[in-house]
């Protein structure tokens, strides 16, 4: 389970950066190079943060299949 609270931990600081350079987006629409370059690096941070939450609930849920069938032996 250790596992699942570091990806879902990355996850969410991921995310996080992700608005944050969403937000910085927003702030420097005067300058259109720094907005796409924050726009780009804003997907990227929220495609990868929520790339890892969904990572940690497959694993979460492989390690309760795991241990259903190790109590069922």
């Amino acid at each position: 389970m250790k596992n699942v609270r570091e990806l879902e931990t990355y996850g969410a600081i991921l995310i996080g950066c992700g608005i944050m350079a969403y937000t910085l987006m927003l702030a420097s629409v005067d300058a259109p190079v720094w907005a796409t370059i924050e726009f780009v690096m804003g997907t990227l941070f929220m495609v990868v943060g929520v790339w890892c939450v969904y990572l940690a609930g497959m694993e979460y849920d492989y390690q309760m299949e795991k241990r259903r069938y190790r109590n069922k032996r």
